[in-house]
């Protein structure tokens, strides 16, 4: 039987990466990122064109010189490596750790999805997106990241890289201060 923990992870990782499911004919020049932080952790779910990477990326690119299904899954950590390197968080000033979670297609589109360990006060909570400016000139990406139930926006560029987000840690301690008293009793 899994512990609860890792069926958490496992939905949250399942929920971000089916969050892509807006994907289909995904444009190029724009990646798509949503965000959940939660007791420490940043979950993350990151979708690009799968054109635009295998354009930046020569090994994901089939014989043919186009992006290839195939190369995305013979570099899968490879890809995995690529993003956790160059898209970085940290909460409270302190680098957060990454790891690659897993990686499935989506119509034209690729989703990746990301964990990040914590340490310290998520105030400011703040994502930086490195890998804008290896991409197409151009290129955005949009962050949303999900705080308990606030929902918060912004825009990386190649000119704008970082994004912070504050109060994360405050409206997730005004979460718990709302549900300290939600629990229910045990059926024997």
């Amino acid at each position: 039987m899994r512990s609860m923990p890792v069926a958490l992870v496992a939905a949250i990782v399942g929920a971000l990466l089916g969050w892509s499911g807006r994907a289909a004919a995904h444009p190029v020049g724009v990646s798509q990122g949503e965000y959940l932080y939660r007791e420490g952790r940043v979950y993350a779910g990151v979708t690009f064109a799968r054109r635009e990477l295998a354009d930046a990326l020569p090994w994901l690119r089939g014989e043919g010189g186009g992006e290839s299904v195939l190369a995305f899954e013979e570099h899968r950590a490879e890809l995995g490596e690529w993003l956790a390197t160059r898209l970085s968080m940290s909460s409270g000033g302190r680098v957060c750790a990454a790891s690659f979670d897993g990686m499935r297609f989506d119509g034209d589109a690729v989703a990746l999805a990301l964990s990040y360990a914590c340490s310290g006060v998520a105030d400011p909570l703040a994502i930086d997106a490195r890998f804008v400016s290896e991409l197409a000139r151009g290129h955005r990406h949009i962050a949303g990241l999900m705080v308990t139930a606030n929902r918060r926006e912004d825009v990386a560029t190649r000119e704008r890289t970082e994004l912070e987000f504050a109060e994360a840690e405050a409206y997730q301690e005004q979460w718990r201060e709302e549900h300290k008293d939600d629990h229910r009793e045990r059926i024997p």
